[in-house]
């Protein structure tokens, strides 16, 4: 995905589909920049503690959630809220 959307400036297209059958194609460009935090977690994580971030947006699939097959129980361990001490690891 990162290369896809690198390749076309982080722009990509929307088409709706309206009840009449036209197609009205709509170019989004409200992407800046995709990290995967596999391949640089500090760089992900650097940009997110960034004070001149204000919006994470993430997306999670399907496959993110651990949820019991059997029993339909969650088995995904809770999240710790976010600390309100800044970090003290040392920068890179």
């Amino acid at each position: 995905m990162r290369d896809a959307l690198a390749g076309q400036d982080h722009l990509y297209t929307l088409i709706r589909k309206h009840p009449g059958g036209l197609r009205d194609p709509a170019v989004i460009g409200s992407i800046h920049d995709y990290l995967f935090a596999p391949d640089d977690p500090e760089a992900v994580l650097s940009l997110l503690s960034a004070p001149s971030t204000r919006i994470v947006s993430l997306t999670i699939t399907e496959g993110g959630y651990n949820v019991d097959d059997t029993t339909r129980a969650s088995s995904t361990p809770a999240v710790p809220a976010p600390s309100t001490t800044p970090s003290t690891r040392a920068s890179p």
